[in-house]
């Protein structure tokens, strides 16, 4: 019997330490993983910068990578200041699900319920919904004839300094949509549309009476304590601000927007990012939450194709939601999104089961042309983090 005893208690110790040493493994591995993953990003590009925050249950990592070797470009860290580019879709999502709750907008209403009476707009295109604007089902292309001059006639767009997203104005919108032609019926495919979503943040500015930087500001970044979160650089945050330098290390300058600023005009921090995550990832009683919420039920529309999915099978397995898009992972779906401008891109991926986040910010003079590798690894670190932990 005493025997017994210590060969039971033997066992026990060493569970409890090999569970124990096989944590603190995984939680190295992790950690190490994201380090080779950011360091490997880094060092096959020239003046490069990459910062990556995780999330598991309120449980925060964060590291900044730089080139090493980088002349000009500028280690980050969790304040440093990024464009999130098309991840700016995910805010005005929200903003529409909040102006819903309000009884302001619908999202059956069509765009020519809330659009000014006297623009005269096509039957097919006025009959266009908001929550179709919001899942890129709208039937609209990526970008309006007018628009599409405007990007052929600046002399810098494949530099990713164009200035066109700053030209096009209200005025613009309005021409782009009486003339625009129908890619496809509404809700019947899946077709990503920079006007489309314009044109749903523009109607949320006329149905609510305020610019859309301040809507953003009041609803979502002001209750989380996102003051980083903006679309109007203080002279704080254009000094914290990381700058994408091309091969002859000429500075990429950061893009302005006009009225299409609701589809790509948003920057911010990882610090800030990893806020946002964990507002999508819990639930409390406010009404942002009950917003955040609304979009992340919402059922899915579309198939994404696999060129825009980036998955790592390359398959149609990336679903449109309102602005997020939904993907199954092995430990629970998840909802991501990317962001690209001239110089900047972005990831951000939540998954609500085992409650991770990722934000993936970087800049660089070639990150316009440069869009497959940085959703790929984002996709690959937010897939570790439902399966390791971090502590």
């Amino acid at each position: 019997m005493r025997n017994f005893l210590r060969l039971f208690l033997f066992i026990a110790v060493v569970f409890v330490l090999g569970n124990t040493y096989a944590k603190q493994a995984d939680s190295h591995d992790l950690v190490t993983r994201i380090d080779q993953a950011g360091e490997d990003y880094c060092t096959k590009r020239k003046e490069v910068t990459l910062v990556v925050g995780v999330t598991q249950h309120g449980k925060r990592y964060v590291k900044g990578f730089c080139s090493p070797d980088a002349v000009k470009a500028i280690l980050p860290d969790a304040g440093t200041v990024y464009e999130i580019g098309s991840i700016t879709k995910i805010f005005t999502c929200i903003l529409l699900a909040k102006l819903e709750a309000d009884g302001l907008v619908g999202l059956d209403d069509t765009i020519a319920e809330h659009l000014p009476r006297n623009l005269e707009l096509p039957p097919e295109v006025a009959a266009i919904t908001l929550s179709q604007l919001a899942t890129h089902t709208s039937g609209l292309p990526g970008v309006a004839d007018n628009f599409q001059k405007l990007i052929l006639e600046d002399p810098h767009t494949w530099e990713g300094r164009g200035t066109y997203y700053a030209k096009y104005k209200k005025e613009d919108l309005y021409e782009g949509l009486r003339t625009v032609k129908l890619k496809h019926k509404p809700d019947t495919q899946w077709e990503y549309s920079i006007i489309g979503m314009g044109t749903l943040g523009h109607i949320l500015e006329l149905k609510s009476g305020q610019p859309y930087e301040m809507l953003v500001k009041e609803i979502i970044c002001e209750p989380l304590g996102m003051k980083d979160t903006t679309i109007t650089l203080s002279k704080d945050q254009r000094d914290r601000m990381a700058i994408g330098y091309d091969s002859k290390g000429i500075p990429v300058p950061p893009w302005e927007f006009d009225v299409l600023g609701s589809q790509g005009a948003i920057r911010s921090t990882v610090k800030d990012m990893l806020t946002f995550a964990e507002a999508n990832l819990t639930v409390d009683a406010s009404a942002l939450s009950a917003a955040m919420q609304r979009v992340l039920q919402f059922r899915p529309r579309a198939f994404i194709r696999p060129v825009e999915a980036l998955s790592p099978s390359n398959r149609l397995d990336m679903l449109q939601g309102l602005g997020w898009r939904k993907l199954a992972l092995p430990k629970g779906d998840a909802w991501v999104h990317p962001g690209a401008t001239g110089a900047y891109r972005a990831y951000i991926g939540i998954c609500k089961k085992p409650q991770v986040g990722i934000v993936l910010l970087s800049s660089n003079g070639k990150n316009l042309t440069d869009l497959a590798d940085l959703p790929k690894l984002s996709l690959k670190l937010l897939k570790l983090a439902t399966e390791l932990p971090l502590r």
